[in-house]
């Protein structure tokens, strides 16, 4: 193979176009794993340190679809792309792409209220309510599969990796992971509430003050504190293995 890295994509992908992402190819039981950059770097660091090096050329692609399904062709599939017609390697009706995500939803609620009468008479009403609430809850998201665009079922047309070597998954469909993550999402919401109400009867009186009636007055007050927090994690390399990776573990530390 060549390691002559493209300049341009080829007529035929223009509807992909490069990968532009670190690739990790999980295949079939025995298949060994395969993790690269998809570019070739270039500069000072190109040996030492993948991040900080420039990139060259396009290195490896992608497709793109060339024709479009809508939802109610595919509803199962999470994306209105056509890369596959044929259900026998993608059955979009009974099969769903991101049907591996997973949520979990936890919420406590807790109300106390205390209602009291403080003075009633023929004439004078007054009664006081204090009342507290306390919604507490949280949700936990794994998605293998990245957001909500993807998952994308795509076709390998790499013929070989980078180093030249040949490209096992060549020719294959496969299904496309953007950034897999699990999300902790908690809430905290309370509410503190405090009304009173005064009544003042004068319709029993004797003498002119009768005609005034019945007055009322309310007090309201209310207050609420509001939190909403998100914790993304996602999977990343824990080894260090690689020179360039003690390296970059290194200048972290320094910055810290």
């Amino acid at each position: 193979g060549s390691t002559t890295p493209y300049t341009v994509a080829p007529t035929s992908f223009i509807t992909g176009g490069a990968e532009s992402r670190s690739i990790f190819q999980i295949g079939a039981p025995g298949q060994t794993p395969y993790w690269a950059m998809t570019r070739y770097s270039s500069g000072a660091l190109a040996t030492t340190d993948p991040y900080g090096a420039g990139n060259t050329g396009i290195g490896l692609l992608t497709t793109g679809p060339s024709e479009t399904y809508t939802s109610a062709q595919q509803p199962l599939y999470n994306s209105v792309a056509r890369p596959l017609s044929n259900r026998s390697i993608y059955d979009w009706a009974n099969i769903n792409l991101a049907g591996n995500s997973k949520a979990w939803d936890d919420v406590n609620t807790y109300l106390a209220q205390l209602d009291q009468i403080i003075l009633n008479t023929p004439k004078h009403t007054l009664a006081a309510q204090v009342t507290f609430l306390r919604e507490e809850a949280k949700r936990l998201e794994n998605q293998p599969m990245g957001s909500s665009s993807n998952p994308s079922l795509l076709v390998d047309v790499n013929q070989v990796n980078l180093d030249g070597t040949p490209n096992p998954y060549f020719g294959r469909p496969y299904l496309r992971s953007n950034e897999p993550y699990l999300r902790d999402k908690p809430l905290l919401w309370d509410t503190t509430r405090a009304q009173a109400v005064y009544r003042l009867d004068f319709s029993q009186d004797k003498g002119w003050t009768k005609w005034l009636g019945t007055q009322q007055l309310l007090g309201y007050y209310e207050y609420k504190d509001q939190q909403n927090r998100q914790y993304t994690y996602r999977h990343s390399a824990l080894g260090l293995d690689k020179a360039w990776q003690g390296a970059l573990k290194d200048e972290f530390e320094d910055l810290i």
